[in-house]
This record gives structure tokens, C-alpha cells and sequence, in this order.
């Protein structure tokens, strides 16, 4: 990303993640909830799932200094994170109160039915 208040964030989080066995835990089983959700049918076995894995963890991790701080990477002072489901790693991550934005939200944000 071009933004210049991310690559600071993302090498904080690329460090912690090699030093933090919490954080790595909770970012590897985010990944690992992740691509269950997405499991081939039957668990077929394509020979593919490290290639996956490695695909998943760099994406969420390119993703990530925008979910705990993109106040800091856009230079405000808050920022609401708005996604279609409920990440199950922000709740971990507020306990690891050293990676969160104080002004960084959350919301999960949904289509109104039409028939309503």
C-alpha cells in the first residue's frame, strides 16, 4: 500500500507476530477459520493447502493493519472498520491492547431485507 502511516504498522505487526506467541496464535487460527470455511467438498485434497495457507495468511496480514488501526495509517483520530460478517480475531486483539488504535471501531454491517 501506498498509504505512509501503513508500512509502519505492518512491519510492528510482521515483528510481534514472530515474537508474540498470542498474536501469532490468534492470527493463525483466524487463517485457519478462514479457509475451513472455504474447505473443498468432501475434504478433497487438491495438494494445495500449504500454497492456500501461505495465500491466506499474507492477505490477512496485508488486511490487518487496517483492522486495528487504519486511524493511524489515513492521520485521524478515529476510524468505524465496517465488514459483512463478525471477525472472530477482533475480540482477541482487544486484549492485546499494544496493536489496537484507541479510536479504531468496528461494525458489521448488513443488507436490510427487502421484504421488511
Amino acid at each position: 500500500m501506498a498509504l505512509p502511516g501503513y508500512r509502519p504498522i505492518r512491519q510492528r505487526l510482521d515483528a510481534a507476530v514472530t515474537r508474540d506467541r498470542r498474536l501469532a496464535s490468534a492470527c493463525e487460527v483466524h487463517v485457519s477459520t478462514w479457509l475451513a470455511s472455504r474447505d473443498r467438498p468432501n475434504g478433497l485434497n487438491d495438494g494445495r493447502e500449504e500454497s492456500r495457507r501461505q495465500a491466506a495468511r499474507a492477505y490477512f496480514m496485508a488486511e490487518l493493519p487496517l483492522i486495528i488501526s487504519t486511524p493511524e495509517i489515513l492521520g485521524v483520530n478515529s476510524s468505524l472498520f465496517c465488514y459483512h460478517a463478525p471477525i472472530p480475531i477482533v475480540h482477541e486483539l482487544r486484549d492485546l491492547t499494544d496493536y489496537w488504535h484507541p479510536g479504531q471501531g468496528h461494525a458489521v454491517v448488513r443488507p436490510v431485507d427487502e421484504g421488511r
